[in-house]
């Protein structure tokens, strides 16, 4: 899964050329991604390229997140050629306008924005919401001139719900035995679950968490860390954590445990389960739910998990994430966490200033732990 989460776009073009199949791209947790399965089409999440910018800025303003520019660069250099539709959730105002760019870019392709809710727990969300998810149904079936049986989709959606247990148990084995898988590891496998068919990945993962099961626990007294922000699909960072002898125990990530967190009992109408499951879904910043406080969640998972620390990554740019630092980091503070912020870039960068300050909060973790 680590070869896949390194090359997904070349496991996504020989699965294309072995099974005939189609590929659709799309952005962000919150498009619900079982429609495609349902379909026979193998959903691929786009998260931008490595490639510095070179054709991108010409067409979009060099202040919107690295996520945007590197995946409209890579689009552009041909290099998803293979995709045959991208979605495009209205998350956020520069994706939203990257859906406007793409279709003037490729108009031959299939694309399409579902827009959704921003107040998730308003009465009115989840019929908006359900009805919003009928409409790109049926703009997709015609597409490709097939409908999707409630069977079909019932059937994906239980499979999405056993992946994501699986996943959910992989974080729980991690919180017990941070020395048995480094955080590396658990980020590339729940990448590779954007890549694969789901039932492909839960078969592998499942052969992967009876492993770690019989890895004994290991009473050390590394650092613990939490992980919060959004895209984090850096391995220099990942890789410094274990160099520096700290353990990732638990995150707060679109590309961790935000991605797979919350499943919907599994009876009911597939359209309103899909609905209610995106809309109870541990919010991103860009939603806004009144039964949720994204300070107290951060602090109950450091509590829950016993770690030491938080470590911020922050893509730049990004608003949504951007304006919830300060009161993030002001909760952090007046509870006695300690925090260091880290910000980001989908292209990788010199890491050297990274590993000076991640060092530096590190060895101060330790002293503090080991008195």
């Amino acid at each position: 899964m680590s070869t896949i989460a390194a090359q997904p776009y070349t496991y996504v073009k020989n699965w294309k050329e072995r099974t005939g199949g189609r590929v659709f791209g799309y952005f962000c947790s919150y498009f619900p991604e079982e429609l495609l399965h349902a379909a026979g089409v193998l959903p691929m999440r786009i998260l931008g390229d490595k490639e510095n910018v070179a054709l991108a800025d010409s067409h979009i303003q060099a202040f919107i997140c690295s996520l945007v520019r590197t995946s409209l660069d890579a689009a552009l250099k041909k290099k998803l050629e293979f995709l045959d539709g991208v979605v495009f959730p209205h998350s956020c105002d520069s994706i939203q306008n990257l859906a406007d760019i793409w279709r003037y870019n490729f108009p031959e392709q299939f694309s399409d924005v579902v827009v959704l809710p921003v107040w998730v727990d308003v009465p009115e969300a989840e019929q908006y919401l359900a009805q919003e998810i009928s409409r790109f149904k049926s703009k997709f079936e015609r597409h490709l001139g097939r409908q999707i049986a409630g069977a079909e989709l019932s059937k994906s959606l239980d499979i999405y719900n056993e992946n994501r247990s699986a996943l959910a148990a992989l974080y729980a084995l991690r919180r017990d035995k941070p020395n048995a898988i480094s955080g590396q590891t658990v980020l590339d496998i729940v990448k590779a679950s954007m890549y694969m068919r789901k039932e492909d990945h839960t078969a592998l993962l499942q052969e992967a968490l009876e492993e770690l099961r019989s890895v004994p626990r290991d009473d050390d007294q590394s650092v613990r860390l939490v992980l919060y922000g959004n895209v984090c699909d850096d391995p220099g960072i990942m890789h410094l954590f274990e160099e520096l002898e700290a353990v990732v125990v638990d995150d707060d990530l679109c590309t961790g445990s935000r991605y797979f967190l919350h499943i919907e009992p599994s009876d009911g109408d597939p359209i309103r389960r899909l609905a209610q499951r995106y809309l109870r879904k541990i919010p991103c910043p860009s939603k806004h739910s009144s039964d949720f406080d994204r300070r107290t969640y951060l602090v109950n998972m450091v509590r829950q998990s016993k770690a030491d620390g938080v470590v911020i990554l922050l893509l730049k740019f990004c608003d949504p994430h951007a304006f919830d630092y300060p009161d993030i980091s002001k909760r952090l503070t007046e509870d006695q966490i300690p925090h260091l912020l880290i910000e980001t870039e989908i292209q990788p960068a010199s890491i050297e200033q990274t590993r000076t300050r991640l060092q530096a909060f590190v060895e101060m973790l330790k002293e503090k732990k080991n008195g």
